[in-house]
C-alpha cells in the first residue's frame, strides 16, 4: 500500500512524548514500513536497524517501555494497529484479492502464462526461481518478444535461457508486478520489449537484485527506464547510509 492513516495530533499522545523525539522517528518508520509491506502491524526485528541506523537499540527500547511496540517472537508489533489502520487492511484483502482473480483468470486461459507444458512442472529450469507461474512474463529471446515469430537465425528458446536462467525474465517479471501491485494498466508490450531489452544489456554490469528492484519500481511509477532508476535507488541508499537530514527553514517565494 502507498498510504497508511496518521491523526493529525499524533504528537500530543503521552506516550509518545515520554518515549522521546528519536523513538518517535523510529515508531513513524515502523508505521510507514508496515503500511508499504502490508505485514498489519508487525514489523521483523531485523528491520527495524535498517530504519532509524543510529541508536536503534535505545529507539527500540524507549517504545517497548512506553507499550508502543510489543515484542512477539521475531517480530515487533505496533500495539494500536488495529485501532488506526483498519480501513488500510480493508484496502489491501480487497486488492490482494482482486489480484488473485486476475491470476487465475489469465491461468484458465490456454496458451497464457501460468500454463505448463506437459511433463513439466512449475519448478522446471524454464521458470525464474521465485515467479509465480500466473504472471509470467514474456522472455525476450535474441531481441525478440516470446510469442512473436522468431527469425530463422534466432537459436532454439532453451538455449537462450539457459544461458539467461534467471537474468532478463526475473527483471520483466518484476517490472510487471510492480505495475499490477500498483493497480496500473498492464503495460503495452512495446514498454515490456524495451524493459527487457535494457536488463539484457545491464546484466553483465549490475547486479540482479540491483535491477529487479529498479525495475519493479519502474512498473509501480508507470515508466521504463532501467538506467535512471537505478541512479534514483543510488541516491535513496546513500541518503539512507548518512541517516535523516536536516531541514533549513526557507522563506517562502512571493508570487
Amino acid at each position: 500500500m502507498d498510504w497508511c492513516k496518521l491523526d493529525t495530533t499524533y504528537y500530543h499522545d503521552g506516550a509518545l512524548l515520554r518515549a522521546g523525539e528519536a523513538a518517535e522517528i523510529l515508531f513513524m518508520r515502523c508505521i510507514a514500513y508496515s503500511g508499504a509491506k502490508e505485514t498489519r502491524g508487525r514489523v521483523p526485528r531485523h528491520v527495524l536497524p535498517l530504519l532509524t541506523p543510529s541508536r536503534s537499540a535505545s529507539r527500540v527500547s524507549a517504545l517497548l517501555r512506553e507499550k508502543l511496540l510489543v515484542e512477539d517472537g521475531d517480530d515487533f508489533v505496533i500495539r494500536s494497529w488495529d485501532k488506526w489502520q483498519a480501513g488500510l487492511d480493508s484496502e489491501s484483502d480487497r486488492r490482494r484479492k482482486e489480484r488473485e482473480k486476475k491470476a487465475k483468470q489469465r491461468a484458465a486461459v490456454p496458451g497464457t502464462a501460468g500454463d505448463t507444458s506437459p511433463g513439466q512442472s512449475p519448478e522446471s529450469p524454464e521458470t525464474c526461481p521465485g515467479d509465480s507461474p500466473a504472471m509470467s512474463p514474456p522472455l525476450e529471446v535474441e531481441g525478440e518478444l516470446e510469442g512473436s515469430k522468431p527469425s530463422a537465425a534466432a537459436p532454439p528458446r532453451a538455449l537462450s535461457i539457459a544461458r539467461d536462467p534467471i537474468g532478463t525474465q526475473a527483471v520483466v517479471a518484476a517490472y510487471l508486478e510492480g505495475a499490477e501491485n500498483a493497480d496500473l494498466p498492464k503495460p503495452e508490450k512495446t514498454l515490456v520489449s524495451r524493459v527487457g531489452k535494457q536488463a539484457k544489456a545491464m546484466l553483465a554490469t549490475t547486479g540482479h537484485d540491483s535491477l529487479v528492484t529498479a525495475a519493479r519500481a519502474c512498473g509501480a511509477n508507470g515508466w521504463s527506464d532501467l538506467a535512471t532508476q537505478l541512479q534514483r535507488d543510488a541516491v535513496a541508499r546513500k541518503q539512507q547510509a548518512r541517516g535523516p537530514m536536516d531541514y533549513v527553514e526557507v522563506a517562502p517565494r512571493q508570487w
